[in-house]
């Protein structure tokens, strides 16, 4: 077993980089806590982190990174934290210490945070005025983050749900979705 810690100065792969965090327990901790922080956007200077996790050994030395065992994230003062968990059946799933299950019906961000080409910063243009200046908070306009997915990626779902592509047969509008008959 393995603990490391590590402080978000500039990126979580930056900071786990920093701290000797292998990338693949870095994907695990941001998948495990997706459905209560989204990496994207949630990220402040100075949050705190830290893992345990596993690493396999062959004659004394380290051929692979095993799997996460416990994490915990401090983002803006608040304690996430997760711990590994297999059932009597072998069935392993993340928990709470309190014993809430890590699996909800949503996650925070649908895009895989590997995903993600750059950081917000305050000098990206505005969608729709194209100036410089930041977007306020009291506006329902998301701040644009750039995304590297490749076309026909599927979005990321919680637990085991599956998603349904839209066809032409159907057509959004003002009051909702409606079906229009082909011609």
């Amino acid at each position: 077993m393995v603990m490391r810690s590590g402080r978000i100065l500039s990126s979580l792969y930056g900071a786990t980089d920093s701290a000797g965090i292998p990338d693949s327990i870095a994907n695990q901790m941001a998948e495990t806590l997706s459905t209560s922080l989204d990496f994207r956007d949630d990220l402040r200077r100075g949050d705190t982190f830290s893992v345990i996790y596993t690493v396999n050994y062959r004659n004394g030395e380290p051929i692979a990174v095993g799997k996460l065992l416990a994490a915990e994230f401090v983002n803006a003062g608040k304690p996430y934290r997760a711990v590994l968990f297999r059932d009597p059946f072998g069935r392993e799933d993340y928990y709470t210490p309190e014993g809430e299950s890590l699996k909800k019906g949503f996650l925070r961000s649908p895009l895989e945070f590997s995903r993600v080409t750059s950081s917000f910063s305050n000098s990206r243009k505005h969608p729709f005025s194209a100036s410089t200046a930041p977007i306020p908070a009291s506006t329902s306009a998301r701040r644009p983050a750039p995304g590297s997915r490749p076309p026909a990626t599927p979005p990321l779902f919680s637990q085991d749900a599956k998603g349904a592509m839209a066809t032409s047969s159907f057509c959004g509008t003002a009051t909702g979705t409606k079906p229009i008959t082909p011609t």
